[in-house]
């Protein structure tokens, strides 16, 4: 289940999202972290995680569930982009 307003939190607020979740946390344990693709790619995405389950505009799911979300998506928006362009930074905040 997706958040309310998800279209806007899915278009740069994240952040502000990350940091509302963070100030109230329903669950225990949880931190920001931030996507950062490789050298040469726009973009980034920041999500809270307690290192197994992940949350962000799109509601809970399984951190790795959502890494290899994004991963899979960057490479299917930039096809001619080898498997090494995608590797992603992972920045604990």
């Amino acid at each position: 289940m997706g958040v309310a307003g998800s279209g806007v939190f899915g278009n740069g607020a994240c952040h502000i999202l990350a940091g509302v979740y963070l100030q109230a946390p329903p669950l225990p344990g949880f931190h920001a972290e931030r996507i950062i693709p490789g050298d040469g790619f726009a973009g980034n995405h920041i999500y809270v995680t307690d290192g197994t389950v992940a949350f962000d505009y799109h509601g809970y799911t399984l951190r790795n569930r959502l890494l290899r979300y994004y991963t899979n998506t960057g490479r299917a928006n930039m096809p001619k982009a080898g498997i090494a362009d995608w590797s992603r930074w992972i920045l604990t905040c």
